[in-house]
């Protein structure tokens, strides 16, 4: 039987459960990530330019997705990183040393609709 969110790959008598990660749906949800900040500036994943309001986030997240940050700023998931895991969102910041004094903490976030 599989777990929760994941799904059986039966080729004859032989079974695999394979556990899949669950997106995160837009809707106005609140999700609990981890926030870090990056300063590379360059070509987002999307196409686009770092810079603010701008987010790298995992794959949970949806290009173009929108969160509204604890302190109410409000990103669009328009970058990718290599070493992001599940729910986790990197911020775009001006400097480097900015990166480092806002640090990594888990936090919670709200899907915004596109109208808001």
């Amino acid at each position: 039987m599989p777990r929760a969110g994941g799904t059986m790959l039966c080729l004859g008598a032989m079974c695999l459960s394979l556990l899949l990660r669950s997106p995160v749906r837009a809707t106005h949800e609140s999700v609990d990530v981890t926030l870090t900040y990056y300063s590379l500036r360059g070509v987002t994943y999307s196409g686009g330019q770092t810079g603010p309001g701008v987010a790298a986030c995992s794959y949970n997240f949806a290009m173009g997705t929108r969160l509204r940050l604890p302190d109410g700023t409000v990103v669009r998931c328009e970058d990718r990183g290599g070493g992001l895991g599940a729910r986790h969102v990197d911020v775009w910041v001006a400097s480097y040393e900015e990166a480092i004094r806002r640090g990594r903490y888990t936090a919670t976030v709200t899907i915004v609709h596109p109208e808001e």
